[in-house]
């Protein structure tokens, strides 16, 4: 799309949120069920930051492409997730993949 509406002058861009601290997910972490926070504290393991998103870092993001210095932006996503896809998710993946092929050769 950024690339077919560019001729317009019209920005294409995206954010791609991560683990985010909504109403909803509140409740999840707040339950009184175990199994809800085990697997919240298993999500936030993997972000480097060490906690959820707001809201507002969110809207923020927004905010940062529709402000005019971003004018010369387009066909971006921008990933507010805490670090969790520049390695954080995959840092665990692999180390756990890892040692799963070790075991595997003895």
């Amino acid at each position: 799309m950024a690339i077919e509406l560019a001729e317009h002058s019209t920005l294409v861009n995206c954010v791609a949120p991560g683990p985010t601290m909504s109403e909803g997910a509140k409740q999840s972490i707040c339950s009184d069920d175990a199994a809800e926070k085990d697997r919240a504290n298993r999500l936030l393991s993997h972000v480097p930051l060490g906690r959820s998103g707001t809201v507002d870092d969110m809207a923020n993001a927004v905010l940062f492409f529709v402000a005019p210095e971003s004018g010369y932006i387009t066909g971006q996503i921008l990933c507010v997730d805490g670090g969790w896809t520049a390695g954080g998710f995959s840092r665990d993946f692999y180390s756990r993949t890892i040692a799963h092929v070790k075991q595997l050769k003895n």
